[in-house]
C-alpha cells in the first residue's frame, strides 16, 4: 500500500519537536480503511 510505504520510516515528534521515535508499521481497519496505529521504534 502506498500510504504505508509513504509513512513507514518517518520520525515522529512530540509538541516541543523532540524525537521520540520512528514508525516501523501502521495498523489499519481492513473495513473502514482508516488507519488505526502508529507503531514506533524509539530512537535514543
Amino acid at each position: 500500500m502506498k500510504i504505508v510505504e509513504d509513512i513507514i520510516g518517518k520520525e515522529v515528534v512530540n509538541t516541543d519537536a523532540e524525537l521520540i521515535g520512528k514508525v516501523t508499521d501502521v495498523e489499519f481497519d481492513n473495513d473502514t480503511n482508516e488507519l488505526e496505529a502508529l507503531i514506533l521504534k524509539k530512537v535514543e
